[in-house]
């Protein structure tokens, strides 16, 4: 047994001498804390050649640190002006890649705080409030936004290609340290003129407090990303999916209304060698503390006892107030024998709005009329017409949360209405607006606009508002239609009869323009979804406070009506989107065969 440890420290070893000797640069900023402008003439770390060079940057303690991150010393932080250091590096000739990493800790909010690479890619928060990387010509977004108060491992890597204007960057926010980041999981990509990646000086810049530590240019992902392993020991880490949850980072449930509760699967895993213990004397055995930890709970728990190289999972429910509007930010507590990580922490932000927050699940008796039912959330009346009706089941779409019955058009011309409790689309105001509609025939649901003119119908089936503002639901495919220019904005997603297709339109209200999108069949969940399959913009008048369903027809002057039947589930008007796509999470797979499978691979741990 004592001589496979000694092979395996001595192979560790060895592997950690073959990647530092392909590392560039690197700086610790393992000074002493002196105040004043402690960095300038600092001439410490590797692969530089000459001290730092500019005012306004001040060594302290302590430095920052991520998840098993190799970490050494102090960190800086800036108070005024860039500061500059040149290096022993050189520009990367074609097809050569670079990667470099670095660790952010904002301490006050600001748009503008930065690394530059020579002058060619930056790294940072140039003059928007995302983390990002450019190249001052060509502007790219993570949408990752940077809160003060954080722990940021920013990661890069950088290959020169063939041509002017034709570099490439990847950077990833928080990724994990197991594996080489792939570029396809990339927070952002970028294309553009990066100077054929000039390392040859760095230059930090901010326009507001920030601290910065472990500054790394290196060959490989394993140069820029270097964990430390205590042999032994264990070493604990919390993964939501994929994604690598690091200790002092976050994770959000959006914003829930009524009586929706949302949990995430939480997998806790040991990459160390020895067994990590959960070792809190509370039950349940994970703390949650602080403001508005009563409306977050375990509903399954994990293992106490978690061999190494095995993982384990528990489940994390947020159930808010289904009155008033409000938010909470505790802290979930893991008490552990990691020997770096003990507490292990995660802050739990939630929020709750019920003034902005309409639901119809059609949770009535079957085979009942539509009219005169009066229940969800968030209404302000019944549904006032005849010809609609009750039937059975939801209309299912993947892993939407869904509930009761559906509701059915059976031949009428005639439009049902009800009205929301409050009136949405002021100025400045987020809207998002969920459905699930199906045609149960080989006709198509109608929406019409008697008001403007009487002879022009479309085919669609969902209003919003006194007057048609926006559908869905046309023939050759679902559609948005704008009321003042008469015209239909379509998606490719065909409408399939007896199929039930997801709907969800954003509306963004601006002065005097707003912004409709509409996304088709996108997949329920934290997530929002990315380029919508429509968007149109209109400086018509949006605000509605009605919601009413269509499933008719016409056809110019001569007023020759269809009847149509078609199905309508599943309601939500919020402010964001996990208001109005709420999901079933599936089962998440444990990490032990992806730890037993790296391991076979020859990974190193």
């Amino acid at each position: 047994m004592k001589t496979t440890v000694w092979c395996m420290l001595m192979s560790l070893l060895l592997l950690a001498g073959a990647a530092t000797a392909a590392l560039r640069v690197y700086d610790g900023f393992d000074y002493p804390a002196a105040g004043g402008w402690s960095l300038n003439g600092q001439d410490g770390g590797v692969g530089w050649n000459g001290t730092w060079d500019g005012c306004g940057y001040t060594v302290v303690e302590p430095g920052l640190t991520f998840v098993d991150l190799t970490v050494t010393g102090n960190c800086m932080v800036r108070a005024n002006w860039p500061n500059e250091r040149r290096t022993n590096s050189f520009f990367l000739a074609d097809g050569e890649t670079a990667w470099l990493s670095l660790l952010a800790y904002p301490t006050e909010s600001g748009n503008g705080q930065w690394l530059q690479l020579g002058e060619g890619l930056t790294l940072g928060q140039t003059f928007n409030p995302n983390w990002r990387i450019c190249d001052w010509n060509v502007w790219g977004d993570t949408g990752i936004a940077v809160t003060p108060g954080q722990t940021y491992f920013l990661v890069v890597k950088m290959t020169k290609n063939v041509g002017a204007n034709n570099d490439s960057a990847w950077l990833w926010v928080n990724p994990s340290l197991l594996t080489e980041p792939q570029t396809n999981a990339a927070d952002q990509s970028h294309v553009g003129d990066l100077k054929d990646i000039d390392t040859s000086y760095v230059t930090f810049a901010a326009n507001y407090l920030v601290r910065w530590d472990e500054l790394r240019i290196g060959d490989t992902w394993q140069d820029a990303m270097p964990r430390t392993i205590f042999v032994g020991s264990p070493d604990i880490a919390l993964y939501e999916g994929a994604t690598l949850l690091p200790t002092g980072g976050a994770t959000d449930y959006g914003t829930l209304s009524g009586s929706m509760t949302a949990q995430k699967t939480i997998t806790i895993t040991n990459l160390g060698d020895g067994e990590l213990f959960l070792t809190a004397s509370n039950t349940p055995i994970i703390e949650i503390a602080g403001g508005g930890a009563e409306y977050f709970s375990v509903t399954a728990a994990p293992a106490t006892n978690i061999p190494a190289g095995v993982a384990t999972t528990f489940v994390l429910q947020f159930d808010p107030p289904d009155t008033g509007d409000g938010s909470a930010a505790p802290l979930l507590i893991i008490a552990n024998n990691d020997p770096d990580e003990d507490p292990y922490t995660i802050t739990l932000n939630g929020a709750w709005n019920n003034s902005f927050f309409a639901y119809e699940p059609f949770d009535y008796e079957t085979n009942t009329a539509l009219n005169t039912q009066n229940g969800g959330i968030g209404w302000n009346s019944a549904w006032n017409s005849s010809g609609y009706t009750v039937e059975p089941d939801s209309l299912p779409f993947d892993l939407l949360v869904v509930n009761g019955n559906h509701a059915q058009r059976d031949g009428t011309f005639f439009p049902t209405i009800r009205a929301l409790a409050p009136t949405f689309g002021t100025p400045g105001q987020t809207v998002w607006v969920s459905y699930v509609t199906a045609p149960l025939s080989n006709s198509y649901a109608l929406i019409t606009d008697t008001n403007t003119n009487p002879y022009v119908f479309y085919f669609l089936s969902l209003r919003l508002g006194a007057q048609t503002k926006l559908s869905s639901g046309k023939r050759a495919g679902h559609v948005v239609y704008e009321m003042d220019s008469q015209s239909i904005y379509g998606s490719s997603t065909i409408v399939v009869t007896s199929t039930p297709a997801f709907i969800v339109h954003r509306l963004i209200y601006g002065t005097p323009t707003n912004e409709i999108a509409m996304w088709v069949n996108p997949l329920p969940g934290d997530t929002e979804p990315g380029v919508p399959d429509q968007t149109i913009t209109t400086t018509s008048n949006m605000q509605f406070n009605t919601v009413g369903l269509y499933a008719t027809g016409a056809v110019g002057p001569s007023n020759m009506y269809g009847f149509y039947y078609q199905g309508w589930d599943e309601i939500r008007v919020g402010l964001s989107w996990p208001q109005v796509a709420p999901f079933v999470p599936e089962p998440v797979l444990l990490l032990p065969l992806l730890l037993c499978s790296l391991k076979l691979k020859g990974f190193r741990f």
